[in-house]
């Protein structure tokens, strides 16, 4: 196991598999392990959802808002949103 950041465990509804976010590619991704592997202590995380977008992804949301939630055939994270605006001035005004 490496020492990335990871958080907001959650079990599938048939718990066959352990849902979390994760740091370990450089971005809060949705990750997870196989139940059987959890208990045998082997197998790799599998990544399922992919967030490497600079202006919509979990990595926007501060770390104590940052949830996972599992259910039947849906998931809800949370994420942030960046966006900023340019503002043309005359100078003088």
């Amino acid at each position: 196991m490496d020492d990335s950041w990871e958080a907001a465990p959650q079990w599938s509804p048939d718990g066959e598999i352990l849902y979390f976010i994760s740091a370990r590619d450089g971005h809060r991704c949705v990750w997870a392990r196989r139940a059987r592997d959890v208990k045998a202590g082997s197998g790799e995380p599998f990544a399922v959802a992919h967030f490497h977008d600079a202006r919509r992804s979990p990595n926007g949301a501060p770390f104590h808002a940052t949830d996972l939630f599992v259910g039947a055939g849906q998931m809800a994270i949370s994420m942030g949103e960046l966006s900023g605006s340019v503002y043309m001035i005359k100078p003088g005004n």
